[in-house]
């Protein structure tokens, strides 16, 4: 049990998700993300992002962490990018890619309300976190826009098996690409909205 009295009281007055996320990004727990290792998932991901961003391309990534998924997309294939992650740690590195049309906000997933609509929102690595990951997907269907898509990233685990056969009873798949590495597999997975009544 931590007894600090310092390190307690921040936890109680930030909350205890916040203050997990921040002491493991602070700690460097999450630093391997930036390694070969995630390499061919992140590519996978800015490959779906060029192939399927259309409309006003405008994109939301929810659990954005360091920005590393943002640093990674070509220059040009936004119009606006909006990241938001639960860990203000985070979110200050992150923070080093704004610029006039790439923001970064500290937020809560399970809470967030977007200020629009969005050509594509990006759920990148968070889906296990999630209490109820078909309520937070359902949550953010309406803020896409009309043809708008979902990009979903995804550890291959029996947890994460169970999570895509849960989110392809409301949403369509589009695409799809598995890439695999000593560390691990990962489904990357294009989806769109079902019509109503489907």
């Amino acid at each position: 049990m931590d007894m600090n009295p310092l390190r307690f009281l921040r936890k109680l007055l930030i909350g205890p998700e916040r203050y997990k996320w921040d002491k493991e990004y602070a700690a460097g727990r999450w630093d391997y993300l930036h390694g070969p290792a995630q390499a061919d998932r992140y590519q996978a991901l800015v490959d779906f992002v060029d192939l399927y961003l259309h409309g006003t391309r405008t994109l939301l990534e929810i659990g954005c962490g360091e920005g590393i998924l943002q640093e990674r997309i070509p220059p040009g294939a936004y119009t606006l990018f909006l990241g938001i992650d639960i860990s203000h740690v985070a979110i200050r590195r992150a923070s080093r890619h704004k610029d006039p049309i790439t923001d970064y906000h500290a937020a809560d997933m399970e809470t967030y309300e977007p200020p629009g609509k969005f050509a594509m929102i990006i759920f990148n690595e968070v889906l296990y976190y999630s209490p109820d990951h078909l309520s937070l997907v359902s949550r953010f269907l309406p803020y896409l826009e009309t043809n708008g898509h979902l990009l979903v990233s995804l550890n291959e685990t029996p947890k994460s098996l169970d999570i895509i056969r849960d989110l392809e009873k409301i949403v369509s798949l589009v695409d799809q690409k598995r890439t695999v590495h000593e560390r691990g597999a990962w489904h990357c997975k294009v989806y769109s909205p079902k019509p109503p009544g489907t």
